[in-house]
């Protein structure tokens, strides 16, 4: 049997529960910040599609006071360096270039939000980071959001510069299929869930036919928690058992009638997310499960989402080197209040 370093992570993060505002879960809230390196052995040829990563849903929520509408409750940069390498952002950027959820402002700018990602980046070189990103209001045209877009985003300042640096781009050609871990390492890979000319302009459509996403819309409550997860199963076994390049992305996360605290730590009574996953992860097989977005994911879950990629692990390969990129840092956003 391979010996697995993440697998034995997982047992010891297990070992304790993780508590967040009175609740208790071993299976969630207590990301640690000691996965930051995981992807550094997997050999270049592997594809997005094959592997198995860790994410979180409406991921820069974790400032928020709303319960009905905080999903996380561990900082980015925590996030990042405790393994999770899929985020789900929306934005409005008319004046402000802020990160939201739904209405609300979740106190960060996207760019803090960005030099974050950049600065872990480099520091860690041989990751990739997969980002989602949303137009945030239904109200905001589409076509001022993609003119700030092009502005944020254009080479010539030192943001613009080292955005053309860190995220993955075919240029005019667009980009129409999932790359390869070698492809993007050091990159942010966008999946763009807004329209743009050409198709794939900032990255792969979030509707394009290489991406399959899959989220549990209709919810009485934790009362749906057994029906919602017996879907969201659904969708993880067939990401293990399709050969294609499509990319497979499982939210086990709240979207309406439910705190996202209660559906992904459950309740007295009801296991939640979770734990569903924990479990059913504890006697996976090892098939890949693709994309796994989460809200207050645990170390332990994340582990074992990690642990699911040792049969590509190249024992000879490391991370390479950093190299020690300068330019301005998310630092430099903090008085903004971040």
């Amino acid at each position: 049997m391979r010996f697995s370093l993440f697998a034995m992570l997982a047992s010891l993060a297990f070992s304790h529960a993780g508590t967040f505002k009175g609740i208790e879960d071993p299976w969630s809230f207590d990301l640690n910040g000691n996965n930051a390196d995981w992807m550094g052995n997997i050999p270049d040829n592997v594809h997005l599609s094959r592997l198995s990563i860790p994410g979180t849903h409406n991921s820069m929520t974790d400032k928020l006071d709303n319960s009905w509408i905080r999903s996380q409750n561990v900082p980015l940069k925590q996030q990042l360096t405790s393994g999770i390498r899929y985020f789900d952002i929306s934005c409005r950027l008319k004046g402000h270039q802020r990160v939201y959820h739904g209405p609300a402002d979740t106190g960060y700018s996207l760019g803090y939000f960005m030099y974050t990602m950049f600065d872990f980046l480099d520091a860690h070189p041989g990751e990739t980071i997969i980002l989602r990103i949303r137009k945030g209001g239904i109200l905001e045209d589409t076509q001022a959001f993609l003119s700030d877009i092009d502005n944020y985003f254009i080479s010539g300042s030192d943001f613009g510069d080292r955005a053309v640096n860190h995220i993955y781009s075919k240029g005019t050609d667009g980009i129409t299929v999932v790359p390869t871990l070698g492809d993007v390492r050091g990159k942010i890979f966008i999946l763009q869930d807004f329209t743009t000319s050409p198709a794939g302009r900032y990255g792969l459509d979030w509707d394009s036919p290489s991406v399959s996403s899959y989220g549990y819309k209709l919810s009485l409550g934790t009362l749906s928690l057994p029906l919602k997860w017996i879907e969201a199963k659904a969708h993880i076994k067939w990401a293990g058992l399709r050969t294609s390049n499509k990319l497979r992305i499982t939210h086990t996360t709240a979207s309406a009638g439910a705190t996202p605290i209660s559906i992904a730590a459950g309740t007295s009574s009801t296991l939640g997310m979770n734990g569903r996953l924990g479990k059913y992860l504890k006697k996976s097989e090892g098939n890949r499960i693709g994309i796994i977005a989460m809200d207050f994911p645990g170390q332990a879950l994340v582990n074992h989402i990690v642990s699911l990629n040792d049969g590509y692990r190249d024992p000879q390969l490391t991370s390479p080197p950093s190299d020690g990129a300068a330019g301005a840092t998310a630092g430099d956003f903090a008085s903004d209040g971040q």
